[in-house]
C-alpha cells in the first residue's frame, strides 16, 4: 500500500500494539515526505491497531478485574489515565504512558521468565521449542530507551548459545527488529548507537548451527583432500 520504508516504520511502531504520540509524529513526518495525507495514514494505522487488539496472543494474561486500591498483588493502575495493567508492562495498554518505575520489569527479564514458564508447560521437546519460537517472534519490541539498552545486547548474546536452527533464527529476527526500531525512534542517541554497533554479530554467528556445521564439514573435507594431494605428490 505504501513504500517499503514507510511500511517498515509502521510495522516497528505497531509491534507492541500501542502507538505513542512520538511514534505517530514520526509516521506523519515520513508520510508527508512521500506526499501522503497524514489523516489518511491515521485511518489505516488505527484500523491495523483495532485488528491487532482482536488477535490476542495466547500467552497474554487475563485482563485484571476492576480495583478499588492503587495496587493489589501484581495488578497496578496507570498514573496517567487510571487504567489497570499487569506488573511487568512497559507501557499502559490504554493511553501508551511509559512506566519508568521499578514495577515495570524489563522486556529482557519478562521474556526470560515467560520462556521458563513455557518450558515448564510443555513436556514434548518439539512442542516446547515451537511454542518458544512462536513466543519470541511475537514478543513486543521495547519502546523505551532504557529497555532498548538492555534488550538489544541480550538478544545478541542469546544467539551465541547452543541453539537449534529455529531458536537461532527467532532470536536473530527479534534482534534485527529491535535494532531497526531503536534506530528509527532514537536516531541521535549516542549510547544506543554504540550498543547497536556492538550488537553486530559476525557472519559466522549470524548463520544457523546446521549451516555452520555444514561449512565446517566442507572445510574439513577440502583440507583432507589437499593433504592427500600433497602426500601423494599431486598424482
Amino acid at each position: 500500500m505504501y513504500s517499503e520504508q514507510l511500511e517498515s516504520i509502521i510495522d516497528a511502531a505497531l509491534a507492541d500494539g500501542v502507538l505513542t504520540d512520538k511514534e505517530r509524529e514520526v509516521l506523519h513526518k515520513r508520510a508527508m515526505q512521500e506526499g501522503i495525507d497524514p489523516d489518511e495514514l491515521d485511518v489505516v494505522i488505527d484500523g491495523r491497531l483495532a485488528k491487532m487488539k482482536k488477535e490476542e496472543d495466547w500467552l497474554r494474561p487475563t485482563p485484571p478485574r476492576p480495583l478499588t486500591s492503587n495496587k493489589v498483588g501484581t495488578v497496578l493502575k496507570c498514573p496517567n489515565c487510571g487504567a489497570d495493567y499487569q506488573q511487568g508492562t512497559v507501557k499502559c495498554p490504554e493511553c501508551g504512558h511509559e512506566f519508568t518505575n521499578r514495577s515495570a520489569i524489563s522486556s529482557a527479564t519478562k521474556m526470560t521468565e515467560d520462556i521458563q514458564k513455557i518450558r515448564e508447560k510443555f513436556r514434548n521437546e518439539s512442542d516446547r521449542e515451537d511454542a518458544i519460537v512462536d513466543y519470541i517472534l511475537n514478543f513486543p519490541i521495547p519502546s523505551t530507551r532504557d529497555d532498548f539498552i538492555e534488550f538489544i545486547p541480550t538478544m545478541a548474546a542469546r544467539m551465541h548459545g547452543d541453539l537449534s536452527d529455529k531458536l537461532h533464527g527467532a532470536y536473530r529476527a527479534k534482534l534485527k527488529e529491535a535494532r531497526n526500531k531503536a534506530k528509527i525512534f532514537f536516531p541521535n542517541d549516542s549510547q544506543l548507537k554504540e550498543i547497536i554497533k556492538k550488537s553486530n554479530v559476525s557472519w559466522w554467528s549470524s548463520m544457523s548451527p546446521s549451516s555452520r556445521l555444514m561449512i565446517g564439514i566442507l572445510i574439513f573435507i577440502i583440507l583432507d583432500l589437499l593433504l592427500l594431494y600433497f602426500l601423494t605428490g599431486g598424482e
